[in-house]
């Protein structure tokens, strides 16, 4: 049996959740696939750990977004196949549009970015900071429509192949769910739960919502005498997008109250999540929230935006309260009541080794008509 050659395309995967993911790949799917497939990762990264007979990295695109992604993404991969001699039977995009120039080529878009599908959520090209999410939101989608109507597409959880089936009227059986799996959190024994730690891991984005949190300690240090309060930021001061955050702490003299402590490394993160009474996670904007399924494998107590995203990541986790996302009066009372609630014995939340398994029988299935052995 011949060998089937699949290209994987995903040069902007340089850092954070898509650097995580294209690992995920590779370890999870290409390295698991049999021996009738060989797969072509192409990156911006240096990935040669996994370089073996069926993976083969190509590092050297030299591109991450903008023009050059796009000329890539329409001419590059094509001009390398030309040139290497080497012809795909399978493309998958990990970066959300598809790969152009392979005429009758099968692709698989995998399709993690949800701005788009938020429909609630208003952004303006007049403000500069919100100019990147108006452009997701309005022009980005309709390139992904036109990216996915004739493709097959993965997507990460139930709400997003909804909102997909919806709004781009793909085929049913064109769309599968494939979970990822969250970091693997252990819990320190030797941290005690300090009951003053409040906890939000997350990137300075506007719409991961730090500013309702700010206004709510404001209420709790300032209006409740709550003093001794420590909020716990994963971002550093410098990376803040919305700069109102900064200028309301300021305003509220909450600067004792609040820790920038910058990205966490595995073992400082743990460290975290063990020691902190109550994770917080007001985003209002996400896709799985890898966060609170980190935190429910710890059996933490979770203050979480009542969205969709949200409720199918926590379905039957016990130690959660959902509170809207822009209301900062009840982040504020349900953390003040929360505070010593005592934990809630929860189902234990592991890591599915099977999430990726509808990854390898998709593929075998497109090219092969029958599941991976």
């Amino acid at each position: 049996m011949d060998k089937k050659i699949i290209f994987v395309n995903n040069p902007a995967a340089v850092s954070g959740g898509a650097l995580s993911i294209l690992k995920q790949f590779i370890e999870e799917v290409a390295l698991k696939l049999n021996n009738n497939f060989v797969t072509y990762i192409f990156c911006n990264v240096d990935l040669s750990e996994y370089n073996c007979e069926k993976v083969k990295i190509i590092n050297n695109i030299k591109i991450k977004r903008g023009l050059g992604r796009i000329t890539w993404d329409l001419f590059g991969l094509k001009k390398w196949s030309r040139k290497n001699s080497i012809k795909p039977d399978l493309l998958i995009s990990l970066q959300n549009t598809a790969i152009s120039g392979f005429n009758n080529v099968k692709q698989i878009v995998y399709l993690h970015q949800s701005i788009p599908y938020y429909k609630n959520i208003k952004w303006s090209i007049m403000k500069k900071e919100e100019r990147i999410y108006w452009f997701y939101r309005y022009i980005y989608k309709a390139i992904i429509h036109f990216s996915i109507k004739n493709n097959y597409v993965v997507v990460q959880n139930n709400w997003m192949k909804k909102a997909i089936l919806k709004d781009h009227k793909v085929k049913n059986d064109h769309v599968k769910i494939v979970k990822p799996k969250f970091s693997s959190i252990t819990r320190y024994k030797s941290v005690e739960i300090d009951k003053r730690v409040l906890f939000y891991p997350s990137s300075g984005e506007i719409y991961k919502n730090h500013i309702v949190l700010v206004e709510a300690l404001n209420l709790l240090v300032n209006n409740f005498n709550m003093r001794d309060l420590k909020l716990c930021f994963t971002i550093s001061k410098t990376n803040f997008k919305n700069k109102l955050v900064l200028e309301k702490i300021n305003q509220y003299n909450l600067e004792d109250n609040i820790d920038f402590l910058g990205y966490l490394k595995a073992e400082s993160l743990n460290e975290y999540y063990s020691k902190a009474n109550l994770v917080l996670f007001p985003s209002y904007i996400e896709t799985v929230g890898l966060p609170l399924l980190e935190a429910a494998s710890l059996n933490k107590k979770i203050l979480c935006s009542d969205l969709y995203y949200s409720r199918e990541a926590l379905e039957n986790y016990k130690s959660v309260k959902y509170i809207k996302y822009d209301d900062y009066k009840n982040w504020a009372l349900f953390i003040k009541d929360s505070l010593y609630e005592p934990e809630t014995t929860n189902e234990v939340l592991v890591n599915n080794d099977k999430n990726w398994c509808e990854m390898i029988n998709f593929i075998s299935l497109l090219l092969y008509g029958e599941k991976n052995d």
